[in-house]
């Protein structure tokens, strides 16, 4: 600790003889004639040129005996004006002696040298080391003793005390740099450390971030190329389908060809149904959009997850009450909660728990940034969790590639979980998986909540097809069989047909026949620019009561909602069958004009 070292030494001087007081004060601290004998005796002493007013330099203090010498003691160390020397007589009744204060005084300063002041051998020196402890600080001075002995030891010993204090002082202020030095290097290395880990989350976020994107490019790439196969797949097994179809419904097909024809027709669908998957997971899947509640649709399949998962696997399905609508089409979201849960259900061969819920959460910035698809904001969360095999972290990376499966051949087409993520990115919504080895799988749906209410859906009652009346119906489609095939069904059921190859041709068509065209069935996805969509929108600017008619199983533009596709009243989804567009095309028909219906507000 820091001591503050007066500019004149302070000396206490400790008898219980008033006498030796006055003479260390004549000796110590003269007045102006003592002062200037003595510096004549002190300059002819050390044959040196007296100093004027040298002895000035001590203050001195008076005790009597030992208390009272511990009192000025602690008083001087308090105001930091501490002693640098006291002059302490051995004998001093009543009380202590001079021993006894010394180690008192020692206790609360010991940097204060110490002279000992006797005319008796009270105590050898071997006796005072083993009472204080140390004599380093300790001379003992005789009695009588001399002026000139009495001043030496004062400024000898006043000296050794202030180059004492001095170099404690300065030890200190070395300390204090040192101390200030580390702790400075300490911060550095703290900031350097803290930079390394930041440095190092930062590259690993980096690398996780160029994984995810790259992840995220090849998907889409596949999802282009399976958008593009499914596509012209999908009009082959409708045109398969069709005339399957056509000939089942026959009068002059054999019983032996009517079994052949109902595999055919079997198989048409189930290519479909891939065709549907890949168009699902590359998220060009038509939509028929509406506000839903999740928990609504979660707790009616509930009897069919049951049936699809086995009676070996546990099912609960949790959905908080008052839960948003989120804007969806419901045949979509029962799709991905069908093929969520039959992946969970693989991943339990041997049984366990399969647990369904729906919640509404709020997403913050943080929390959002975390997931390259996810977006800050209020959304439902459809939770699937089962307690599974668990994947690890290479299979995690994958399992939403399209054909990417873990399962024994012909057990799994890969295309589940593909189609689901498609969906959910139709959706505008994001999913994030949790995974471990025997621990289990948990998937979190994400979907953005609708402002609208929850629309009541009336079931219809399927109509009996109807002849036409020779209608006149505009087909417009790229694909040459499919197109002679609808020609074909359509013109079987009573109505007129004109054909059209593309958007361009349909409006050279249109601007020459308006007049006899009553109906407008076209494709969605039709090359030469025009697509289906606005094909319709150019023709209903000009005739606002032509009724219209979608057909598709891909859509290049899916979240365009103008026209709305309504499916059973403005959109047939391929591969449809003969009667299908025959009811599709009387219902619009028979059905007064209500452009809103086709063309969104």
């Amino acid at each position: 600790m820091q001591r503050l070292t007066p500019k004149k030494s302070r000396i206490l001087v400790v008898d219980d003889n008033r006498a030796i007081h006055d003479d260390f004060r004549k000796i110590l601290s003269p007045d102006a004639s003592q002062a200037n004998d003595l510096e004549m005796a002190e300059s002819a002493l050390f044959g040196a040129p007296a100093a004027t007013n040298k002895t000035m330099q001590f203050d001195l203090d008076s005790a009597y005996q030992g208390k009272e010498t511990l009192e000025l003691v602690r008083q001087a160390v308090a105001e930091k004006k501490p002693y640098a020397l006291a002059f302490v007589d051995v004998r001093m009744p009543p009380g202590w002696d001079g021993i006894e204060t010394t180690a008192a005084i020692w206790k609360l300063d010991p940097d204060i040298q110490i002279v000992i002041c006797t005319a008796y051998s009270d105590y050898s020196w071997d006796d005072l080391h083993a009472k204080l402890g140390h004599t380093d600080r300790l001379v003992i001075l005789k009695k009588p003793f001399d002026n000139v002995e009495v001043l030496q030891l004062a400024h000898a010993l006043s000296e050794k005390w202030r180059l004492l204090q001095q170099t404690r002082r300065q030890v200190f202020e070395l300390e204090e740099r040192v101390d200030q030095r580390t702790a400075q290097l300490q911060e550095t290395n703290r900031r350097l450390e803290t930079e390394i880990t930041e440095r190092k989350q930062a590259e690993f976020a980096l690398l996780e971030s160029q994984q995810m994107v790259l992840r995220q490019e090849r998907l889409a790439a596949v999802g282009q190329l399976s958008a593009g196969v499914a596509h012209d797949f999908n009009n082959i097994m409708t045109v398969i389908h069709g005339h399957a179809s056509l000939l089942l419904l026959g009068e002059k097909v054999s019983a032996a060809a009517h079994e052949p024809l109902r595999e055919i027709e079997k198989a048409a669908m189930r290519a479909a149904k891939l065709t549907q998957q890949l168009l699902a997971f590359s998220r060009k899947q038509a939509m028929q959009p509406r506000p839903v509640n999740l928990g609504e649709i979660a707790g009616g399949m509930a009897a069919m997850l049951e049936r699809a998962i086995g009676e070996h696997i546990r099912l609960h399905v949790t959905a908080m009450p008052g839960s948003p609508a989120v804007q969806a089409d419901a045949s979509m979201i029962e799709q991905v909660l069908m093929n969520l849960a039959v992946n969970a259900r693989d991943a339990m061969p041997d049984g366990g728990t399969l647990s369904i819920s729906v919640e509404t959460v709020s997403i913050g910035d943080e929390e959002a940034a975390r997931h390259p698809d996810a977006c800050a904001g209020k959304f439902v969360c459809l939770g699937v969790r089962d307690t599974g095999l668990g994947m690890d972290e290479q299979t995690l990376g994958r399992i939403f590639e399209p054909f990417f499966t873990t399962k024994d051949v012909g057990k799994g087409t890969g295309l589940g979980l593909a189609s689901v993520y498609g969906i959910v990115r139709q959706h505008q919504g994001w999913i994030e998986v949790q995974s471990r080895p025997g621990r289990g799988t948990t998937f979190k749906v994400f979907f953005p909540t609708s402002q609208s209410e929850v629309e009541i859906q009336a079931k219809s009652e399927p109509s009996r097809v109807v002849r036409g009346r020779g209608e006149t119906v505009l087909v417009v489609e790229d694909e040459p069989a499919l197109r002679h095939l609808v020609r074909r069904i359509i013109q079987g059921y009573g109505y007129s047909v004109i054909e059209a190859k593309s958007g361009v041709e349909a409006l050279e068509v249109w601007s020459r026949e308006k007049e006899q065209i009553h109906l407008l069935l076209t494709d969605i996805v039709m090359p030469e620019g025009i697509s289906g969509r606005e094909l319709a929108r150019t023709l209903l600017a000009e005739s606002p009561d032509l009724k219209i008619i979608f057909t598709s199983g891909y859509d290049s533009n899916p979240e365009e909602e103008i026209p709305a596709l309504i499916e059973g009243l403005n959109f047939l989804r391929k591969p449809y069958s003969p009667p299908a567009l025959a009811e599709i095309v009387h219902r619009c028909l028979e059905r007064a004009a209500n452009p809103s219906l086709v063309v969104a507000a």
